[in-house]
Formats: C-alpha cells, structure tokens, sequence
C-alpha cells in the first residue's frame, strides 16, 4: 500500500498523552487543501466514530477534543447539515505543516517543553539513580547528582491508601512477584494520581479495573518490573468494554 501523502504532526507537552494521540488524528484528517465541505485545515468528523475507531469511550474522546480546544489548538462547530459530523478547524494549520517554522520555532518549543514536561521513570530503586525503559522492556539507571534532581526523585511508598484503584493493582502485583510494588518517586505519583482521577471519570468499576491490571500483569515481557505506570498511561487499551 503506497501512502497518499504526509503531514507533519507538532509535538506538545501535553499533561494527557491521549490528547497528543487525538491531536495527531485531527492533524491526519485535516484538509489539506480546500473542497467543498471543508477548507484546508479543517475536517468533518463523527466523534462516536472516533471513539469506536480508538477502541476508547465517547467521553474521552469528547473531554480531549474540549482539551484541545481550551488550549486553543483547535475550534469545534457543528456541521449545519444533520448527521454530518462535527467541523473541527486546527488554528495555525498552515504553520504546523511549514518546516521553516520549526526551525525558526525550535529552541522555544524546546525550552518550553523541558520547562512542562517531566520524565518518567519507571521503578527507581534510589533516589540517586533514576530508570529508564529499553526496548527490551528492562530498565537502565542514571546517576542523578544535582541536589534538585534528587528532591525530584525522592520515594514513597506507593500509595494503596489513595484510592480502591491502587490498592487493587497493588493485591495483583503481589501476587504477581510476590511482593509489593515498588516505592515511586513524587513525580511519577503525581503522574500516577493525575491518570487514576482520569479513569474515575468512566465507568469503570474495581472488578473491571482488576480484570486489566491481572491480564496486563500475566502477560508482561521478560525482565518488565510491573510498575503501574505503564499500566495507567494505556489504560484505554486493558478494559475490554471500550
């Protein structure tokens, strides 16, 4: 299959990595020049449609695309003609798909995106080291030596009493390896608080939530530590009745 073209998708730091995933759809669905429904930079869609395409609920897909439209990268209208969707426009479309504009833009998105974007790091065992994904699925250390990089990578313990969710996970990692999970550091628990408020605003009860966190854990690669992290972020993948 031979593509029918390319568009350059802008990146963002985004507190939510769905919503990157939703801008990048809207990016790929947009207009790229004008026709008669829509203009260059502009695309009709069905939002039930999408939800269904990403195998994700209608409300997330509708607290994203409102997300996005906050900040404004996007403006939404509905199409005057009945049943045929939702016209969303991306302001600035004709910047994103310019390469001189990242060139010329490149330092301050970069800046920009260290000064609101954190790493995470998955399973660090010290707060002197901090951990890092291979593609394997095992993780690498590095040293940290600045005094605020280690108040960034403190532990605590993880958190079973915030919640039925965490506890939960906790129980099936356990059984799992035996053990309880490990300590986080306080910006991954942020991140960690942050995605759990995410699913609480669904429809997903403690049977459903258990029923992920044991399959994703039974079927985690050789040498994956389980941390719950990983979990949370995709947790629009693990719950079967999306």
């Amino acid at each position: 299959m031979k593509p029918n073209g390319f568009v350059i998708v802008p990146r963002f730091p985004f507190e939510k990595e769905f919503d990157q995933v939703v801008f990048n759809l809207l990016i790929a669905k947009a207009n790229y020049k004008d026709s008669d429904s829509c203009k260059r930079g502009q695309c009709i869609l069905s939002l039930r449609s999408v939800s269904e395409f990403m195998m994700c609920s209608f409300r997330q897909i509708d607290n994203a695309i409102k997300r996005l439209s906050d900040m404004n990268l996007i403006h939404v209208q509905k199409s005057k003609v009945r049943g045929q969707g939702t016209i969303i426009t991306i302001f600035d479309y004709d910047k994103f798909q310019s390469l001189p504009y990242y060139a010329n833009e490149n330092e301050t998105v970069s800046e920009t995106q260290n000064d609101n974007k954190k790493p995470y790091s998955y399973g660090a065992e010290s707060d002197n080291f901090s951990s890092s994904e291979t593609e394997s699925g095992t993780y690498r250390t590095t040293s940290i030596n600045s005094k605020k990089d280690k108040k960034e990578y403190i532990l605590v313990d993880f958190p079973i009493d915030r919640g039925a969710f965490l506890k939960i996970y906790n129980d099936c990692f356990r059984e799992r390896f035996g053990r309880n999970h490990m300590k986080v550091s306080q910006s991954q628990l942020e991140r960690i608080m942050d995605l759990i408020d995410e699913i609480e605003e669904l429809d997903i009860d403690e049977e459903m939530f258990e029923d992920g966190a044991i399959q994703h854990l039974n079927n985690l690669p050789e040498g994956n530590n389980g941390h719950i992290l990983p979990f949370l972020m995709g947790y629009y993948r693990h719950f079967e009745y999306y």
